[in-house]
């Protein structure tokens, strides 16, 4: 009988919760965020209100597997630590949230940050200021926040209808097929060269690529600090993965040839896959009816139809920002400067995928975990960036710095 009556009730509850219905699904958007302030109110009594940031977080994560990928550091990357780097709080363009260039010292005691006048003249600098609050959030492994409560409670309803605390992980042991698709992690395998599934459906990159916030695909769950740890420490899981990587990094031209290091090349069909990522033209019928089908809209839902459509033709941009996440995120920390490195060349040096270079400049980046290797990855932009008065992802002064060593490299013929 008591049996009889958990199914009844688990009958009511799905009802109410069902996901194919837009409807319920913004109302689970609206009252997430308030029945989590009990969890947000648990967590500021534990951490005493404050931000308790890791500092091994931006040196990787988990940080003994960065720190074994350095290997010997070069006289140039050393000289980050010299006091002519130490980061000015007046400089023309310090950003608020942009800790690449902090010390432990300046971090604690960081003075209130005043815009100046030069970075109000540089839209770019405004769009770096926005991005780089995601950014740093994501490298100091989400403080308390919307996403963690949303987290938090995405995992609980998911536990509660789904008798299931690590849908991320077990999707990835083979033991659960994603949604709203119901394809197994081996069998997203199998796309490998369907770049038309590959581009048109947007519901399975959150599976493949999980993080700690939500994406637009209502039906995956948020990843746990519980659900990371676990991951972490199977190796079928982390397998899968790279196996996942391999098959996006196909997608984008792009190849692995280096399992160690997490070096990448061009691969053999790139041409026609950099032109897919850089186009900025969509098809828009097409996209019209992928997207309907994708998130079960009516045809008079205009609005939230015009909402998707605004992030399609940048979509390929926001899922490598999230595979470059996910990957420091789940034990392949080594992988993401190599990767940006990599579009840091085809758009600076090769100028290759225009589209793309706002992008890796005010996004991927900074997904990267190790801050020596961020700092490089900023220099090394700096250094190939045509417009050089125009470059704002970084301190003025440093800027005059690199400029001052190019300059004395080229007068001694070393350029």
């Amino acid at each position: 009988m008591a049996h009889y009556g958990f199914d009844r009730l688990h009958s009511v509850f799905a009802l109410f919760w069902r996901r194919d219905s837009l409807f319920w699904r913004c109302v689970k958007a609206m009252l997430l965020p308030v029945t989590g302030i009990v969890f947000l109110a648990i967590t500021w009594r534990k951490n005493h209100g404050g931000r308790q940031d890791d500092p091994d977080l931006e040196g990787g994560r988990p940080g003994k597997d960065c720190k074994a990928q350095r290997g010997e550091e070069s006289a140039e990357e050393e000289d980050f630590d010299s006091e002519c780097y130490r980061v000015e709080t007046t400089d023309d363009f310090y950003c608020d949230y942009d800790s690449t260039w902090e010390t432990e010292e300046n971090q604690k005691d960081a003075p209130d940050r005043t815009r100046q006048p030069a970075a109000d003249r540089h839209y770019q600098f405004s769009r770096f200021e926005r991005a780089a609050g995601d950014m740093q959030n994501y490298r100091r492994n989400y403080p308390v926040s919307y996403v963690e409560t949303y987290s938090r409670i995405g995992a609980l309803y998911t536990a509660i209808i789904n008798c299931d605390d690590m849908p991320n992980l077990n999707f990835y042991l083979g033991l659960k097929s994603s949604a709203p698709d119901g394809v197994y992690i081996h069998e997203f395998h199998d796309w490998a060269g369907d770049y038309d599934a590959l581009e048109h459906v947007h519901t399975y990159i959150q599976w493949l690529f999980p993080l700690q916030e939500p994406g637009m695909n209502s039906e995956a769950t948020p990843l746990t600090k519980e659900e990371i740890k676990c991951f972490l420490d199977n190796s079928t899981a982390k397998d899968n993965l790279l196996k996942s990587y391999k098959l996006m990094l196909d997608f984008y031209g792009i190849e692995l040839c280096d399992e160690k290091t997490g070096e990448v090349k061009r691969a053999l069909n790139w041409k026609g896959r950099f032109e897919n990522l850089n186009k900025s033209v969509i098809k828009f019928n097409r996209t019209c009816q992928s997207l309907k089908a994708t998130y079960s809209i009516p045809s008079n839902d205009l609005f939230t139809l015009l909402l998707l459509l605004i992030n399609s033709h940048t979509h390929n941009n926001l899922r490598i920002t999230r595979i470059l996440k996910c990957l420091g995120t789940l034990g392949y920390c080594h992988y993401q400067a190599p990767l940006v490195r990599f579009f840091l060349e085809e758009t600076l040096v090769n100028g290759e995928l225009p589209n793309v270079k706002d992008s890796v400049l005010n996004y991927f980046v900074f997904a990267v975990l190790d801050k020596r290797q961020r700092r490089c990855l900023v220099k090394f932009a700096y250094l190939n960036y045509d417009q050089k008065d125009e470059f704002v992802w970084c301190p003025k002064k440093f800027q005059n710095i690199w400029s001052n060593h190019a300059n004395v490299k080229a007068t001694n013929g070393q350029a």
